[in-house]
């Protein structure tokens, strides 16, 4: 099967020198740092960026003590992600935070699209057009089986309540409430998530293994793609 593969995007990432400088308070060495600005911690407060830690690269890899880098943030949008992984995702998740497309205020171009192909508005092919803006297949009968499901699903629900364009408010919601059942998992969602860095070390062990599903696999791949290397350098040990 051919599915479109989710993309990431980063939008912000702590300096890993927060992580050194949290190490560096655990035995007061802030004097051994290879870093000026953390040598010079104690007296300033502040610390710049750095592109490595040999501090951190020992506590991580040789003493397992990953607490130091859960300090480092990198925060995430990612889209083109189906409901079946993000369950998976949300699922299994440890120091993450998610934040996720609703169904319940975003479903308005699926529901208004069917609503004119049931009045005769428009043709089948044209909602079929409007939910393959909004799943992950990409080959052409998959696309025209999904949306025959879909239509089916929103019949029946036009039949026990009509189905209305343009509500606002509580009645959006309550419409969109009942409807979002008839989504597949196979419809795309887009989130903003955010990793500690110990969180996305715990992500990248568990989900580039060749036994993780391959959809949560695919998400790391698009991660791993955008991560600048000294991040990836505290969470995979030597060169992939």
């Amino acid at each position: 099967m051919n599915y479109k593969k989710p993309k990431a995007y980063l939008l912000h990432a702590t300096p890993i020198s927060l992580g050194e400088v949290a190490g560096r308070c655990c035995y007061n060495s802030f004097h051994l740092s290879e870093d000026e600005s953390i040598r010079k911690f104690k007296v300033t407060k502040k610390v710049d960026d750095i592109e490595s830690s040999e501090l951190l690269k020992k506590l991580v890899f040789a003493h397992q003590h990953e607490s130091v880098i859960e300090h480092i943030n990198l925060t995430y949008y990612i889209e083109q992600i189906s409901r079946e992984v993000i369950i998976e995702m949300n699922r299994h998740r440890i120091g993450i935070a998610t934040s996720q497309q609703s169904t319940r205020y975003t479903m308005e171009d699926v529901v208004n699209a069917w609503i004119d192909y049931n009045n005769e508005d428009i043709s089948f092919e044209d909602f079929e057009k409007v939910v393959a803006k909004n799943i992950v297949d990409n080959e052409e009968h998959m696309i025209t089986m999904t949306t025959k499901y879909i239509s089916g699903k929103l019949k029946v629900y036009n039949r026990e309540e009509q189905l209305v364009k343009g509500l606002t408010g509580s009645k959006k919601k309550k419409q969109n409430d009942r409807v979002k059942r008839c989504l597949p998992e196979v419809w795309m969602m887009d989130g903003v998530w955010t990793f500690n860095l110990r969180a996305l070390k715990h992500f990248y062990e568990l989900r580039s293994s060749g036994a993780a599903y391959y959809g949560i696999q695919e998400v790391w791949e698009a991660i791993e793609e955008v991560t600048p290397k000294k991040y990836l350098d505290l969470i995979r040990k030597g060169d992939k």
